[in-house]
């Protein structure tokens, strides 16, 4: 992991940042070659926060493999923003894992053929 790298997450209006440095060990960060995704341990399974390029579908799984996320008990997928690089990955993983959705209220998501995945 890079030095330097920052999460935020936007709650109610206020941007919540954490130096990658400063992570509790909960949260992975899932480095997909320009796009980070993070994966948050919780009590009864995980949230993944973006799932990057479809081109790299192999690199989540494998990073999602190792850390004991499966089908059943990856809870929530949340999408920051719907650019095809944040997610390119979500119709599938919804799929995969039988996971919710949670998204921005404005626009949709679109995946890169353009076709609505919410």
């Amino acid at each position: 992991m890079g030095k330097g790298v920052a999460a935020g997450i936007a709650v109610k209006g206020l941007l919540v940042t954490a130096r990658e440095e400063n992570m509790p060990q909960e949260i992975k960060t899932i480095n997909l070659g320009g796009v980070n995704c993070f994966l948050v341990k919780t009590g009864d399974g995980h949230v993944l926060i973006d799932t990057g390029l479809p081109t790299k579908r192999t690199d989540i799984e494998k990073e999602l493999e190792s850390a004991g996320c499966k089908p059943g008990n990856l809870k929530l997928i949340v999408l920051t923003h719907g650019d095809f690089d944040h997610t390119g990955n979500v119709a599938y993983l919804r799929k995969k894992f039988g996971t919710k959705i949670a998204r921005q209220l404005l626009g949709r998501i679109v995946n890169r053929r353009n076709v609505r995945v919410d």
